[in-house]
């Protein structure tokens, strides 16, 4: 069993009002290994994403539980 912790982001600097972006993300999740080649994933995700490019606007905000598989060789 492995719990995993990621946070990244990033912010475009203010150089130009016109060109503004930033992004944030963490992602706690665990895993749980099946077999030696298999291992079960579930966590909780949020994300923030905001864009402006000469005042067209857009966010992307989403939050959640995720769940996933892992598959080695």
């Amino acid at each position: 069993m492995a719990i995993n912790f990621e946070l990244s982001g990033f912010k475009v600097p203010d150089v130009d009002k016109r060109y503004q972006a930033n992004y944030f993300d963490w992602d706690l999740s665990g895993t749980v290994n099946v077999t030696n080649y298999v291992g079960l994933q579930a966590g909780w995700r949020k994300m923030t994403t905001f864009l402006s490019v000469k005042n067209d606007k857009g966010d992307l905000k989403f939050q959640g539980l995720w769940f996933g598989a892992a598959v080695r060789y």
